[in-house]
């Protein structure tokens, strides 16, 4: 049988990015992804996350020595309403999605197909593609907690690099408080909004430190929102300030929220954590590690790249749960949640034979006994 690998990918991708599944809305991805798995004779299952929304997971037939998993949903398209319009711009793919991780998706369908048509077993594979993942992280926690395997890959654009470890974080809202009164009369006011750019001062003094991690780069935080004062001729007395600090492997999640404390008391304003992540690293020679960039040298011809994720993904779960994890998959993490959001299909089709390499060699890698 006739099976082109390129013409596949592209079908398939434009058809998922064609579906638009942002966050709470994932049912009609879902629903298409098991139609296609159910096509290809598999029997997937769905896995309740909450009362709307449900993971869909292939489960071994034998214990899982390797599971590949993707999140479907996606963010909203922030105002460019045509992002859910697959666009074909001189080999890559464009569309909300198509990075994020819609091109994983596919990819691991490819590589199932590849498996498929060469009679490549698949007993100690299983897949699943999780909800959820681009807000509370619900489908992958939902899934860690009711699945065991040796190992797993998680897609996400990676570049093609295997990342080894990920950042944490610690994700924070300050409420800066002032003295309100007639914007004329600003020196019998206190200004919520001087004394949140006094708070950024110190956040700055203390958390961009020159601490450097080799794969997960500098130490610090991004400043994700701040909101105060109007239009009218008043001194503001409220300033809202929320970021979100990174944490590298071994960091203390509780010695920064300690930190962040004592800068809300010393500017006189109140804190909430609204998150907190925890980072994991695994070593270049774990098991995991050594199959995929094996599978991916053969695959590719090029050496293998290992790197680090700088978000959270699906992975810290599944890591926390025992599970050891890399990250990897077409597309570049800068263009994900934007309007200029694509992937190069040829990356796909790079880590669709890598995936497929990989499900050939779990066995001897990563195999327990039954």
């Amino acid at each position: 049988m006739r099976f082109d690998l390129e013409e596949y990918i592209l079908h398939e991708l434009a058809r998922l990015v064609a579906i638009p599944s942002v966050t709470g809305s994932e049912m009609p991805c879902i629903l298409y992804l098991e139609h296609v798995l159910a096509e290809m004779g598999l029997e997937p299952h769905r896995q309740p996350v909450d009362e709307r929304r449900c993971n869909l997971v292939v489960p071994a037939r034998a214990r899982p020595a390797l599971l590949l998993t993707a999140h479907v949903d996606t963010v909203p398209d922030f105002g460019h309403p045509d992002l859910f319009t697959p666009r074909l711009e001189a080999g890559w793919l464009a569309g909300r999605g198509a990075a994020d991780v819609k091109g994983g998706i596919v990819a691991i369908l490819a590589a199932i197909r590849l498996a498929l048509l060469r009679d490549t077993s698949l007993d100690h594979v299983a897949l699943a593609f999780t909800v959820d993942e681009e807000q509370g992280g619900l489908g992958s926690e939902v899934l860690a907690s009711s699945l065991t395997a040796d190992a797993a890959i998680v897609m996400e654009p990676t570049q093609l690099r295997i990342c080894i470890c990920e950042a944490g974080s610690v994700e924070a809202e300050f409420l800066v408080t002032g003295f309100a009164c007639h914007g004329s009369e600003f020196e019998q006011g206190t200004n919520a909004i001087e004394k949140a750019i006094s708070l950024i001062h110190e956040l700055d003094r203390r958390m961009r430190t020159r601490r450097y991690h080799p794969l997960l780069g500098k130490a610090g935080y991004n400043l994700m929102h701040i909101a105060g004062g109007s239009s009218a001729l008043v001194v503001p007395d409220e300033c809202r300030v929320r970021l979100d600090v990174r944490l590298f492997p071994r960091d203390d999640p509780e010695q920064v929220v300690s930190t962040l404390q004592q800068i809300a008391v010393m500017l006189d304003a109140r804190m909430t954590v609204h998150d907190i992540s925890e980072p994991f690293e695994l070593s270049p020679e774990a098991p995991i590690a050594q199959l995929l960039s094996g599978a991916f040298e053969e695959a590719s011809q090029t050496r293998a790249e290992f790197a680090g994720m700088k978000s959270w993904t699906d992975a810290e779960p599944l890591v926390r749960h025992g599970i050891p994890a890399v990250v990897f998959g077409p597309g570049d993490l800068a263009h994900a949640h934007t309007n200029r959001e694509r992937v190069r299909l040829a990356d796909v089709v790079n880590a669709a034979r890598a995936l497929f390499h990989a499900i050939e060699r779990c066995p001897m890698v990563l195999a327990a006994p039954s």
